[in-house]
């Protein structure tokens, strides 16, 4: 992924991580009981969404990868998010004790997939438009080059 795809992408991923924070936390409140969120939690969630958002860097490369690349980027980006984010999410107080910690530790396997089934699915669409435009342009080309060529149809008998 060239670096301006990347920044796109990171953009694009930071509005989903930090959109999915707060719901996560408009129901983690509604479950404990608790009805106000201090003003200093919306600033700590946005740093959370951007330490969230950093491997997303491990994509960068100046050539496209190979599929096995890419499995193992994919691998090394999850890898880091399970390093990462319940180390943020300890900091900033999203979890406290074990069970704290596997709950936030499944949670951030959860909102991964999420993130990258909604981004293949908006990549596959982009894919799909692509090839529509570029079947389109073929079948154009093609009967440009029988009108061009002349011989059409075979009229010889």
């Amino acid at each position: 992924m060239n670096i301006k795809q990347l920044l796109k992408t990171f953009c694009f991923h930071y509005v989903l991580i930090y959109g999915l924070t707060m719901m996560a936390s408009f129901f983690w409140c509604l479950a404990s009981g608790d009805t106000s969120v201090p003003l200093g939690f919306f600033w700590k969630a946005m740093i959370f969404s951007l330490v969230a958002d950093a491997p997303l860097f491990v994509f960068w490369s100046k050539k496209e990868l190979t599929s096995k690349q890419t499995l193992i980027r994919i691998i090394i980006h999850g890898v880091l998010l399970e390093i990462l984010l319940p180390t943020a999410g300890w900091f900033i107080g999203m979890w406290r004790g074990v069970g704290g910690f596997f709950v936030f530790f499944a949670t951030v396997l959860i909102v991964d997939a999420s993130i990258f089934g909604i981004t293949y699915l908006k990549t596959s669409v982009e894919a799909g438009n692509i090839n529509s435009a570029l079947r389109r342009r073929k079948c154009k080309s093609e009967k440009k080059e029988e009108e061009v060529d002349g011989f059409g149809e075979d009229n010889r008998d």
